[in-house]
Order: structure tokens, then C-alpha cells, then sequence
């Protein structure tokens, strides 16, 4: 099974008129279908995924080479192309949380620290290495979770949107399982509900 632990890392601001009137569009980054967000002035914008992204691709390289493993023999466990894993170690690509779940099961990475003041990912290898998990499965989990803190904290799509500049629409696609979420869009998710620490298990 896939599980998720959380922890309360950030204090929650409720969203106020005027932050909805300050609410100016944004882009979606490069490589990726291009949308409209709306996000509050100095809050939402101020969240770099980047930064994430490429502290967490920095410790799969390190890790990988750690354990002596070639990116062919790592693309191989993972079932993935070659080309994949080397745009991941890059920090080029906003990769999914299921192509996540297949480097932490190839690599014994149990655990990911989230470190949202310096915006980066610290990882744990003390986890055993173990056969993929179904891509519908971690998509499951991941969407239970989200429609979980979201329903907890009793917030609309439309106000977890304005908060973390993530579509409503690409809220709900998570929420019901549709889609498999990118590792950019999940902490902003993750950061706007102060979950610090996520990890895999058996």
C-alpha cells in the first residue's frame, strides 16, 4: 500500500476579499500545457517549485551513484527510458509523483523531508526496495489525501486555487484520480497545508 504521513509545518492564512481583488493571472511554467491561474499578489508567486524540484533530482542523482547503479540499470527498475531518468537527475523535468514512487522503490528511499523554508527536498534511504506500485494506486492516494485536507479545512477548490496557483480544474482531475500529479504541483498543495514529510510503505 502507499502512505502518506503528514505533518503541520506552516500556519494557514484565510483568504479575505482584497486577496481576491490583488488576484492577478499567471502561466503555467514552460513544458507544460498552458492555463490561466489566478494567485494572490506576494503569497503564491513568491512559492519557486523549481527550487524543489532540483534539490530532490540533485539527491536521486546522489543516491544512484551512491549505490553504483547505472541510469540504464535504474530507467530499467523503474520501467522507464533512459532519456527520463537523465532529464530527472538534471532538474529539467517536473516529474510525476508515480515516476516518484518507482525511483524511491528502486533506490530504498523511504522518505521525503519537505523544507519549505528553504525550499528544498531532503530523502531518506533506509527503506527497502520492493516491485512498482500500480500507477492507480498512488493516484488513489494521492487524490484521498488531497480531497482529505481540503474537505478538513473546509476550503473550495476555487480558494485552495487562489492560494497555491493550481487550477480548480486540475484540483478536481487530482482529486478524482485522473490525472497523476506533477512533483511542482503537489507542493504547492503540500506547502499551502504545511504537510512536511511524505514517504512510501508496504
Amino acid at each position: 500500500d502507499c502512505v502518506l504521513s503528514a505533518k503541520t509545518a506552516m500556519p494557514r492564512r484565510r483568504i479575505t476579499s482584497r486577496d481576491r481583488e490583488s488576484a492577478v493571472p499567471l502561466e503555467c511554467s514552460p513544458g507544460h500545457q498552458t492555463a490561466r491561474r489566478y494567485i494572490r499578489k506576494g503569497v503564491a508567486r513568491m512559492i519557486n517549485e523549481d527550487n524543489y524540484i532540483r534539490s530532490l533530482s540533485n539527491a536521486i542523482a546522489a543516491e544512484r551513484q551512491y549505490q553504483s547503479i547505472s541510469q540504464e540499470r535504474l530507467a530499467e527498475l523503474c520501467d522507464l527510458h533512459r532519456n527520463s531518468i537523465t532529464l530527472i537527475e538534471r532538474g529539467v523535468s517536473d516529474f510525476s509523483v508515480v515516476t516518484l514512487s518507482k525511483l524511491c522503490l528502486a533506490l530504498g528511499i523511504s522518505r521525503c523531508v519537505l523544507d519549505h523554508v528553504g525550499e528544498r527536498v531532503h530523502i531518506k534511504n533506509n527503506g527497502p526496495k520492493g516491485p512498482l506500485l500500480p500507477d492507480h494506486m498512488i493516484n488513489e492516494t494521492i487524490a484521498y489525501f488531497v480531497d482529505s485536507l481540503r474537505k478538513k479545512y473546509d476550503i473550495s477548490r476555487e480558494r485552495l486555487g487562489l492560494h497555491t496557483g493550481v487550477h480548480r480544474n486540475t484540483i478536481a482531475r487530482i482529486e478524482n484520480a485522473a490525472v497523476s500529479v506533477r512533483i511542482g504541483t503537489l507542493v504547492r498543495l503540500y506547502r499551502r497545508f504545511g504537510i512536511a514529510e511524505a514517504y512510501i510503505a508496504y
